[in-house]
């Protein structure tokens, strides 16, 4: 089977997870308890074993990304030092091996994607407008991943742009990783900085930092290929 068909595929099961748990989490609150107290207490339970076990989920998300990115990396050899590619002539970087980064990002995208959307009800209960901003971080993750996958399909000038979109969005949601736990953030019910540092989101802020990196190298691609090309006139 292709690997670009295999990405595609464990992009689809990725994006159907939030919403086959979140369907889950809504049958479980929606049973009827015998009385109001043990139904409350029943609902603390769920609760908490809920969020434990979307915790896990973040975080297995997270890891699979990077041991993904691993395999990658490993299979297709990227060139990460530039060279030359006899068969072009120009360039260095087959379109094969950039249609395997275009999809990796996309798979990381995704992934960062649905720990953001998994994370939201959490998030919720802590502040309305925090859950908010959660998935508005997550549904243009997703939406990102999608469109990277196939971006071997659009043009040089839609790439780019896309590669600045990416480079942007990733560092600014890193940038607000570290800036919460630096200052107190808006509608925090606490009045402080946030103390945590689940393995969660250091997780998504590698994963993010990652996209980051391929993103600036795919930019400076054809710039080192038009480098190349020059040096090999003279």
């Amino acid at each position: 089977m292709d690997l670009k068909i295999i990405f595609f595929l464990t992009a689809a099961i990725l994006m159907m997870a939030p919403i086959i748990i979140s369907a889950g989490l809504s049958v479980a609150f929606a049973q009827e308890g015998k009385k109001e107290s043990e139904m409350m207490y029943n609902m603390s339970t769920n609760s908490d074993g809920n969020s434990h076990l979307i915790t896990s989920i973040t975080e297995w998300t997270g890891i699979a990304a990077l041991a993904m990115t691993v395999g990658v990396i490993l299979v297709r050899r990227f060139n990460i030092i530039p060279r030359n590619n006899t068969n072009s002539g120009n360039s260095y970087l087959s379109m094969r091996t950039k249609v395997s980064i275009f999809t990796l990002i996309g798979m990381l995208s995704i992934a960062v994607g649905v720990i953001h959307i998994l994370l939201v009800n959490e998030h919720m209960t802590e502040s309305y407008i925090w859950g908010i901003a959660f998935l508005a971080m997550g549904v243009p993750q997703l939406g990102y991943g999608i469109v990277m996958i196939f971006a071997e399909r659009l043009g040089t000038t839609t790439r780019k742009v896309l590669y600045k979109i990416g480079i942007a969005g990733n560092v600014l949601f890193v940038i607000i990783f570290v800036s919460v736990r630096l200052f107190v953030p808006p509608f925090s019910p606490e009045g402080t900085p946030v103390r945590e540092l689940e393995p969660n989101g250091v997780l998504t802020v590698v994963i993010e930092l990652f996209i980051v990196a391929l993103l600036v190298y795919l930019t400076r691609v054809k710039k080192i290929e038009q480098i190349i090309a020059l040096v090999r006139k003279k």
